[in-house]
């Protein structure tokens, strides 16, 4: 997986003898996205890059709110279809399929691009997807081996072995959705223009660099897409019951969050242990509780077989996890490794509250 020993010389390189292109960068017109096209030539700058493909959610056409200075722009879409994302580059116009096949053979037909978005978020649960997986990989002319906000790099494997297995391009995209995130992952290739670019994608001349940052991009974008839609965040707030010695504690933390104006999920947590329910009846409850919900805040301080299963319950759904702990704490590594997870340690309640607080208003300012 790692880059060749090229990796220096390409990324210090000049413009004019190699290129470094962010290949997957979004802008204000993905709902869940706070990029303005007009500040893209400052922001590719400002990270030391040439260029970048602009593209949004099964939208195309934001390229050309781009201002053209000095910098590689590229056209393209991120289509959603059955299997998961399919990235068009050189695409100026959108593309109305949900099929992943349909949507490579457009995208070529339009003179595109095709390129296997983050492979390591397809379903793969069993061998048929797997089997779907690798047919996609045959038909398209790239694979993201890196991306941005792909959390742990063991996950990236998967787009590396369909890139040699095929003999694709390789290729890396930060999927910036933010201004902090663009550069996180990009693309270096031999040439100067974007009509190189186009040429190194399809012969196979590409680089992958990755360099990786703090997961906070999931949840900022949770923000921003359920500000838009002008609705409450609702978070499943996870903490020990059964085993829990002070539910006055259990009581402020729910407290903390509502008056944050979160809308807590799983207000039980502060009510003790359900004499009403069997444990299976419990165990649906909480998974079907989390499914519905945005994100999960757990209290990590005290260790729980319980919490911890929910902690990765709700990685596995995608959902972006806050874990709190006290600073004296000895929290599992299994807690503080985990992906998609966003630390916070506190003194105490107050300064937990004005933490979570400083959270929702840098997220609103981005």
């Amino acid at each position: 997986m790692a880059v060749d020993g090229t990796y220096t010389a390409l990324c210090n390189s000049k413009r004019g003898s190699m290129l470094k292109i962010d290949t997957h960068v979004h802008t204000i017109f993905s709902i869940d996205a706070m990029i303005r096209p007009s500040n893209m030539p400052k922001i590719l700058r400002r990270k030391g890059l040439d260029g970048a493909v602009v593209l949004d959610h099964d939208l195309a056409g934001a390229f050309k709110c781009v201002p053209r200075e000095n910098i590689v722009i590229i056209p393209g879409v991120e289509l959603s279809t059955d299997v998961g994302h399919i990235v068009g580059l050189f695409v100026e116009e959108d593309i109305r399929t949900s099929d992943a096949m349909e949507a490579i053979d457009e995208i070529k037909e339009r003179g595109g691009l095709s390129i296997l978005a983050h492979p390591d978020q397809f379903p793969r649960a069993h061998k048929a997807s797997l089997a779907k997986l690798r047919l996609i990989a045959r038909r398209v002319d790239g694979i993201e081996v890196y991306n941005g906000r792909t959390l742990r790099m063991p996950w990236m494997k998967l787009g590396f072995k369909l890139a040699e297995d095929y003999g694709k391009a390789m290729i890396a995209g930060s999927d910036a959705h933010f201004d902090f995130e663009v550069g996180t992952a990009y693309t270096v290739a031999p040439g100067a223009s974007e009509e190189d670019f186009y040429k190194d994608v399809k012969m196979g001349k590409t680089k992958a660099v990755y360099r990786p940052r703090p997961p906070i991009g999931h949840l900022l974008s949770l923000f921003v897409k359920l500000m838009r839609l002008k609705r409450r965040l609702r978070a499943y707030v996870s903490m020990p019951i059964i085993h829990s010695s002070d539910l006055d504690f259990n009581r402020a933390i729910v407290n903390i969050v509502e008056s944050l104006g979160i809308v807590v999920t799983s207000p039980w947590v502060a009510m003790g242990p359900s004499r009403e329910l069997s444990p299976e009846e419990v165990y649906l409850r909480d998974l079907n509780t989390i499914d519905k919900s945005d994100l999960v805040i757990a209290e990590v301080s005290t260790p729980s077989h319980g919490v911890g299963a929910e902690i990765m319950y709700a990685i596995v759904r995608k959902k972006p996890v806050i874990a709190v702990y006290r600073r004296d704490a000895k929290v599992s590594y299994m807690v503080l490794g985990a992906p998609m997870v966003i630390e916070i340690e506190y003194e105490d309640l107050d300064e937990l509250r004005d933490m979570l607080k400083k959270l929702l208003v840098y997220s609103k300012k981005r």
